[in-house]
């Protein structure tokens, strides 16, 4: 009898764990897009969605970069896509990003690092103003206006 009801709580256990998917994470929904800043495509800046837990969502962040065209197409170190739920979104300029080889602290030899695109609240997870973007599953196309510096 103690041998029956063993059996029957490792084959529960074993329907529970194969209907989780045994430590496998949220699925990924696949999310691409378009960054424009006053209308224009914006290239060469990275996007990232980091799940806010605040509003129930937990996962790895994800990134993306844009090309000329402003279109970007986000990845997690487990795959393509971003997990579904409520994301703070930010988007970080990398023509201000200084490279490894610049030369600090004389600003006779180091070019001036050029001023952000857009405005910088979008940095910052606290400040962006994108704080509840939704993924939904399956496939999510996710564009954003950003306004120029000083808006």
């Amino acid at each position: 009898m103690a041998s029956r009801f063993v059996s029957l709580r490792a084959g529960i256990l074993i329907a529970i764990v194969g209907a989780t998917g045994c430590g496998r994470g949220a699925p990924l929904a696949e999310v691409e897009g378009v960054i424009t800043c006053s209308g224009r495509p914006l290239a060469n800046a990275e996007v990232v969605f980091l799940p806010d837990p605040e509003q129930g969502t937990a996962g790895p962040r994800s990134s993306g970069y844009t090309d000329d065209t402003g279109r970007y197409r986000l990845t997690t170190p487990g795959g393509a896509g971003a997990t579904a739920g409520t994301h703070r979104v930010t988007v970080r300029d990398l023509t201000t990003v200084r490279g490894p080889f610049a030369t600090v602290g004389n600003p006779a030899t180091s070019p001036a690092v050029p001023k952000a695109r857009f405005a910088e609240t979008y940095q910052s997870p606290s400040a962006t103003p994108l704080k509840a973007v939704k993924v939904q599953p399956g496939k999510n196309v996710l564009n954003f206006e950003l306004p120029g510096p000083g808006k």
